[in-house]
């Protein structure tokens, strides 16, 4: 069992404890790029946090590079390989900021994500196709949320890795990290972003190894998903300039 991970104390910020002790073993080289950590509910035990919490700390970590989840028979949490720290987070601010916009990062995904699926349908291994499959199921059998946001991002994810890529693979897990973070931001944990039968068609066109169906079902569901989000996006900024007029008051 690695023992660096000790029961911390309480407070209202719990995951973020969690997650800057993960990340400073990290930092310190105690875990190193590629480690497997432990269990999720074995981490919960050695740091005396619910499985929530911890769940919500390797989230925090994912998003930031950190950590990388991966699923199947030899999946688990492991450490990232570091590469991109901080890009996601970044564009994210940027986001906030005005800088970039939903728009601009919809057009750069629909520029890149048709190659990277027409090189999966071509490239991925069986294995693969049944770990996609696999993610796809759960995405669909779960009633949480934010549990499906994962899912659907993880989707994506896996996608880029079966392209054979590995530059795809980093632009998608950026491209993914700031979608989560958008739609944590618009907070529409009640609403659709899209259907669940948008990632049902990618994958079967990829189980039949459709190479022109799997780009045409993933061009039609960046297009849908675009919108929701722009949607998303415009009532967020209705939101903060109403916060904005009533401070100045």
């Amino acid at each position: 069992m690695y023992d660096d991970f000790k029961p911390i104390n309480r407070s209202n910020s719990l995951y973020q404890q969690v997650a800057a002790r993960i990340k400073e073993s990290i930092l310190s080289g105690r875990l190193r790029p590629g480690q497997q950590l432990p269990s999720e509910s074995d981490l919960a035990e050695q740091f005396g946090v619910s499985r929530p919490v911890m769940r919500e700390a390797v989230k925090t970590l994912q998003s930031r590079g950190f950590l990388e989840v991966r699923r199947g028979s030899k999946g688990g949490v492991f450490v990232g390989d570091l590469t991109q720290l901080n890009l996601a987070e970044d564009l994210l601010d940027l986001l906030r900021l005005r800088r970039v916009t939903v728009q601009d990062m919809y057009q750069a995904r629909r520029l890149l994500e048709p190659e990277v699926v027409r090189q999966a349908a071509l490239n991925m291994s069986e294995e693969q196709l049944r770990e996609l499959g696999r993610c796809l199921q759960e995405a669909e059998n779960t009633c949480d949320p934010q549990a499906k946001i994962f899912c659907n991002g993880d989707f994506h994810r896996l996608i880029a890795r079966a392209s054979g890529n590995g530059f795809f693979t980093i632009l998608m897990d950026c491209f993914m990290d700031v979608a989560e973070g958008m739609i944590r931001l618009l907070k529409p944990l009640g609403h659709e972003i899209h259907e669940e039968s948008e990632h049902r068609r990618i994958y079967e066109a990829l189980l039949k190894r459709d190479v022109e169906a799997a780009v045409q079902a993933v061009k039609n569901h960046l297009e849908r998903t675009m919108k929701s989000m722009l949607s998303l996006e415009d009532s967020w900024l209705k939101i903060k300039a109403a916060e904005v007029v009533g401070e100045r008051r």
